[in-house]
């Protein structure tokens, strides 16, 4: 196993699982290792019962001292209580609809209990919905990762652990000597720690580690820029700039910011050489009426438009605002995503390859083999949404080196990297 298989192939993920993951734009080993915790949770420092911190997140080591008793409550809902001890102090525990609690905690067993200590009316100690593991596994910093409705933070961690038992060593890339005089650790102590740190010192180690290999390849990334000579062409050169045409059938004013944005990108479509260009702003600053008016301009001109979304719910929310901006003007907008129907989905296709179609918005079914385009001239991602170099670039193949324009509210290192 290595770093670019496929992610279905990981012991317990699967193909339904993998799909899962493609939609946290995690199809690789490698892109799983590569998915890191937004936070952690330290279960390292275990309190008693009594001394326990209240209304803060604690550790809490303790035997079951019942079997979960479950009842009904009003709405249908399921309530099961039980007490816990740590031989000094009693806790009481309550879960919300878990059907399966008698079986996941068994009476006379010792476990790690993670949550918020609080008092009922009474005064007792109790923690509602706690997460736990049996011990001794249980102990240490944990991990929290971004998640989706369809997968856990604690089934991302246990494939994280799965991977990361197939590899002995995770192979370097830096030179030693690179590594030696910025005394950083090797990357597979940054990878493993990064996932699962012996303590918070290895944390901020392999945080710095990944940190300085993101800002490295940014830096390598833009000397070869530098350096490269201009021998990629592109067959998208833009003959007419239509901007003035579409700000008038805007029902607002533009800018000086956005009117120089347009200005520069339509400035790259000019030379014969393909546009690779980052768009930042914040949220709300109308980064979406930037690219309007470069799609308005490439349209004109005779080449198709992409744009591309990361879920079915943002890609029909661009569909929406982008048909509702060119409504009154003679852009074709249409969408394809992998909930349409088959028929639809073969219309699309169809009026795709003949050319009918100035912008398709879609998902990652943009990029299938079957999608063929008549003449595509410029591709837009959104980047803040964690598209992948391959993803990107297979656009390549769909066109004669289209334009690539990258909308990013925060260009963090790493995007810059992939953009690179």
């Amino acid at each position: 196993m290595n770093f670019s298989t496929d992610i279905k192939y990981l012991k317990g993920v699967g193909t339904v699982r993998a799909e899962s993951f493609h939609k946290l734009s995690v199809d690789t080993v490698g892109a799983l290792l590569r998915y890191y915790p937004r936070t952690y949770e330290d279960w390292s420092k275990v309190c008693t019962i009594r001394e326990a911190p209240l209304n803060e997140n604690c550790c809490i080591k303790a035997i079951v001292s019942d079997t979960p008793a479950k009842v009904r409550i009003p709405g249908g809902k399921m309530l099961a209580k039980t007490t816990v001890t740590d031989g000094i102090g009693l806790l009481n525990l309550t879960f919300f609809n878990n059907k399966y609690i008698g079986n996941m905690l068994k009476e006379g067993e010792e476990y790690y209990f993670f949550g918020k200590v609080t008092t009922n009316r009474y005064g007792a100690r109790e923690m509602v919905s706690p997460v736990f593991q049996k011990t001794p596994s249980g102990s240490g910093i944990k991990p929290v990762y971004p998640q989706s409705s369809t997968l856990n933070s604690k089934a991302i961690e246990k494939c994280v652990k799965t991977a990361l038992e197939n590899f002995e060593q995770i192979p370097e890339f830096l030179p030693q000597s690179v590594i030696e005089e910025n005394r950083l650790p090797s990357l597979d102590f940054a990878i493993r720690n990064i996932h699962f740190p012996e303590s918070y010192e290895a944390l901020e180690r392999a945080r710095n580690r990944l940190i300085f290999d993101e800002l490295f390849a940014l830096q390598l990334g833009l000397l070869s820029i530098k350096n490269r000579t201009h021998t990629l062409k592109t067959a998208c050169v833009l003959e007419k700039d239509y901007t003035d045409e579409f700000l008038k059938c805007l029902p607002f004013e533009l800018t000086g910011a956005q009117k120089r944005s347009i200005a520069e990108a339509l400035n790259d479509m000019r030379k014969g050489e393909p546009m690779n260009r980052l768009l930042q702003g914040d949220v709300g600053s109308g980064k979406t009426a930037v690219a309007a008016a470069l799609i308005y301009s490439v349209a004109k001109n005779g080449w198709q438009c992409a744009l591309m979304a990361p879920t079915e719910v943002l890609a029909e929310q661009h569909y929406r605002t982008f048909v509702k901006l060119f409504k009154n003007t003679d852009i074709s907008v249409a969408l394809l995503t992998g909930s349409l129907k088959a028929a639809e989905k073969r219309a699309v296709k169809t009026a795709l390859s003949q050319g009918e179609i100035n912008l398709i918005i879609g998902t990652h079914a943009l990029i299938q083999e079957d999608v063929e385009f008549s003449r595509l001239g410029l591709v837009i991602t959104d980047e803040q949404h964690r598209f992948g170099v391959a993803q990107r670039s297979s656009f390549a193949a769909k066109g004669d080196n289209p334009h690539i324009y990258v909308m990013s509210a925060t260009p963090i290192p790493r995007t810059l990297a992939m953009i690179m």
